[in-house]
C-alpha cells in the first residue's frame, strides 16, 4: 500500500507540480489520498488488502464516497458475505 501511494506521488511529480495530499475518509484501517489537478488517487488497507482508486473530472465528496463503497465491499466479503447479493 505505502509502495503504491510512494509510486503514485512520484508518477504525478515526473509530470509537473506533485500532487497535493488530500484527507479522504474512507473508513479504511489506512488511507493516502492525493490530487493532481482534477485526478484523485486513493490507496488504502483493509487488514491485507490494499485497495487502489483513481478518479478525474470529479468532486472530493464523490471520490470519498466510492473510496468508502470500494472499503464495504472489501469488508462484506471478510466477512463471507456476498457484496453483489
Amino acid at each position: 500500500m505505502k509502495d503504491l501511494a510512494e509510486h503514485e506521488h512520484e508518477e504525478s511529480a515526473e509530470y509537473g507540480e506533485p500532487a497535493r495530499p488530500v484527507t479522504v475518509n474512507a473508513d479504511a484501517d489506512e488511507t493516502e489520498a492525493m490530487r493532481d489537478g482534477d485526478t484523485f488517487e486513493v490507496v488504502t488497507r483493509i487488514g491485507a488488502v490494499g485497495a487502489h482508486l483513481h478518479a478525474s473530472d470529479t468532486e472530493l465528496g464523490n471520490v470519498e464516497y466510492a473510496a468508502k463503497v470500494q472499503i464495504a465491499r472489501v469488508k462484506s466479503v471478510s466477512n463471507g458475505i456476498d457484496p453483489d447479493r
